[in-house]
């Protein structure tokens, strides 16, 4: 044997046999006879593969031996798994009627060699026809078996139908007067309620132009979080703010602000819900 009578393969990958040499003192190609000339490497165990060599005069050798060891890990070899991060939003959403973009991924091996990554379901040129959630599994797997797995959800929505832009007059909304005080969460609506797993209030604390202590309590712990804006039209007509760096993908993004009475609302610029705010202190 070129290898050894025992070598290695990693658990989901082909062996290849390493090969072996024959000779004899007359005939120069005797027939080898290998059994059995494959194996499955679907599970981990140790597989016997026996080899034979017989000449032109039916002179016949003696069997020799290979065991082959199917392994999670391999004794001499890479057990680094590939690196692979998710690019885009995770959650990310798509409305019905839609294709959807793969935002994509980034991966690297230490080989240097770069791995091949696989997604499903493929879901390119796909137009969606119904409210429902996908689990879109990316795997990276390199020259040496290694792999690494991530998964991003799809939620397929219902397009919104606007009727909360036109409620809340937002393409007339004037720019905000001078606020002050504190106000919690008095309801979210929508056709498209987002569902904060967790959370039991949200408190914030406006004053003058400025939003201030953005505050998530979910679970037991109150979570302080602050708000940054990177569009902020307060002082124009159709006010609006983005909401970033909370714990929920569908509590960041783009609010049209409006008041009304003496409640502070936020709607999504979709239109998918609104966050309705109720003074609670000066």
């Amino acid at each position: 044997f070129k290898d050894g009578d025992t070598t290695e393969v990693r658990v989901g990958t082909e062996w290849k046999d390493p090969g072996y040499t024959v000779t004899d003192n007359q005939d120069p190609n005797p027939k080898v006879t290998v059994a059995p000339t494959t194996i499955s490497t679907a599970t981990e165990g140790v597989h016997k593969i026996t080899y034979s060599a017989m000449d032109a005069d039916s002179n016949v050798s003696k069997t020799v031996t290979r065991w082959v060891k199917v392994t999670k890990t391999l004794t001499n070899g890479d057990n680094t798994k590939p690196a692979l991060k998710l690019l885009g939003k995770n959650p990310d959403t798509v409305f019905i009627g839609s294709t959807w973009t793969d935002p994509g991924y980034e991966t690297s091996d230490n080989s240097g060699v770069t791995p091949k990554v696989t997604v499903t379901p493929d879901l390119k040129d796909f137009v969606f026809t119904k409210d429902t959630t996908y689990k879109i599994v990316y795997t990276a797997k390199d020259t040496s078996g290694n792999d690494s797995t991530l998964t991003r959800t799809l939620r397929v929505k219902k397009v919104p139908t606007g009727s909360l832009l036109e409620d809340y007059n937002i393409d007339e909304a004037p720019k905000l007067p001078a606020i002050n005080g504190e106000y919690s969460i008095s309801k979210i609506e929508g056709d498209d309620e987002p569902k904060f797993e967790g959370l039991r209030s949200m408190k914030l604390n406006w004053s003058g132009s400025q939003l201030h202590d953005f505050a998530l309590n979910y679970n037991v712990t109150p979570y302080y979080q602050p708000l940054t804006s990177s569009t902020n039209s307060f002082g124009s007509s159709k006010p609006k703010f983005t909401l970033a760096g909370t714990p929920y993908a569908e509590l960041n993004g783009e609010y049209y602000v409006v008041v009304a009475g003496t409640n502070l609302v936020w709607v999504k610029i979709d239109g998918s819900f609104a966050i309705v705010w109720q003074k609670t202190g000066n």
